[in-house]
């Protein structure tokens, strides 16, 4: 069965219209201008963009293929003009630099230690990644948040809090502040150099 987008109005949160997207979409993701969403398929191995301005489904591309350890998912983040990244579901998931309007992948990226990337966000000019480490798709163990550096269509590993916080869940977005000053991710929040963290666990 196809996934369904649905616009729904801001106010009367009555059900606007409603877009067929690919089978099984796990993530999605709006540009910094609000102009565009791309959402990926997990069963589809592909990645769709919408025009939400005209609220029509503009192209869909394949993405290359992974070595997933399972049926579990794929996230999926806007960058700079033109590009996104998406984890996989290998063993350790990998995060892939996708040039969308080339069709391309540019880069497969893991940390520096051989470890995955659970989940993660893009700083809205496109220049920095925050994302949790994932070894493996068990729920014990820990994580580390690492800082990478996406200024170039070349991911490398900036630095690594040395404060830890529980892979579980897996599923767990991490958020940057409006103000700038904050990474949140799971039960913890980090300044942006990842120096010091407040956990939420009372």
């Amino acid at each position: 069965q196809p996934s369904v987008l649905a616009a729904v109005n801001a106010t009367t949160l009555a059900i606007e219209s409603l877009l067929l997207l690919p089978t099984d979409i796990t993530d999605a993701d709006v540009t910094t201008d609000g102009r565009l969403l791309y959402a990926i398929s997990f069963a589809g191995k592909t990645i769709t963009q919408v025009d939400l301005g005209t609220f029509t489904l503009v192209s869909t591309k394949t993405i290359p293929a992974a070595l997933d350890a399972g049926s579990y998912h794929y996230h999926v983040e806007t960058g700079r003009s033109g590009l996104v990244y998406y984890t996989d579901a290998a063993t350790n998931p990998a995060l892939h630099a996708f040039n969308y309007d080339a069709g391309l992948e540019l880069q497969s990226f893991v940390l520096n230690s051989g470890a995955g990337i659970g989940d993660f966000v893009v700083t809205p000019d496109g220049g920095t990644i925050y994302a949790w480490s994932q070894s493996g798709w068990g729920t014990s163990g820990t994580s580390l948040l690492a800082r990478i550096n996406s200024a170039s269509d070349t991911l490398s590993q900036t630095s690594l809090s040395s404060l830890t916080v529980t892979q579980s869940p897996l599923e767990a977005p991490v958020f940057y502040s409006a103000s700038r000053d904050a990474v949140i991710t799971k039960d913890s929040r980090f300044n942006p150099t990842l120096t010091t963290r407040q956990s939420y666990v009372g």
